[in-house]
């Protein structure tokens, strides 16, 4: 699978933009930093026409070198930390996320493989408030610099 199932329906990855990424910083002194931003092509859910989108906020790590994030696994366990972090899932709006564990499986030709799965708002207006869970299993491009995106044709 290349997507996002959410509740039992399921998302294909839209590789076709620049909003879906993995996105690598080299700037820290203590090691890389990296991000995560899934856009998913549009499908029915809950009787209406969605195009969900993940956005991890930045992970900070003591290694130097890409390759050496492959099995790591990075957890948020709360809302408060996530809405610190300012991760966000894309349903209806842009909702909090509850709780949720990436994990990075591999890296192979310019990309990245990832799963994360976890639980999300699904809508913040609801009285009580409804929440969905998922799971996403994709390859990611790698940008490490805006000149990165040319290998992928964006």
């Amino acid at each position: 699978m290349t997507g996002l199932i959410l509740n039992d329906i399921y998302f294909a990855l839209n590789a076709n933009t620049r909003e879906t990424a993995f996105f690598v910083f080299y700037d820290s002194e203590e090691g890389l930093e990296y991000s995560v931003a899934c856009c998913f092509q549009a499908n029915e859910f809950q009787e209406e026409r969605v195009t969900p989108k993940l956005e991890l906020g930045i992970v900070s790590t003591s290694v130097r070198q890409i390759e050496d994030i492959a099995g790591m696994t990075f957890e948020v366990k709360n809302m408060e930390e996530a809405y610190n972090r300012e991760d966000l899932f894309y349903i209806f709006e842009h909702e909090p996320l509850l709780n949720y564990q990436l994990t990075i499986v591999e890296f192979k030709e310019d990309r990245v493989h990832i799963l994360c799965s976890g639980t999300a708002v699904n809508d913040g207006y609801a009285d009580p408030v409804t929440n969905v869970t998922f799971e996403i299993d994709c390859w990611l491009p790698v940008i490490t610099d805006i000149k990165d995106w040319e290998k992928y044709g964006l």
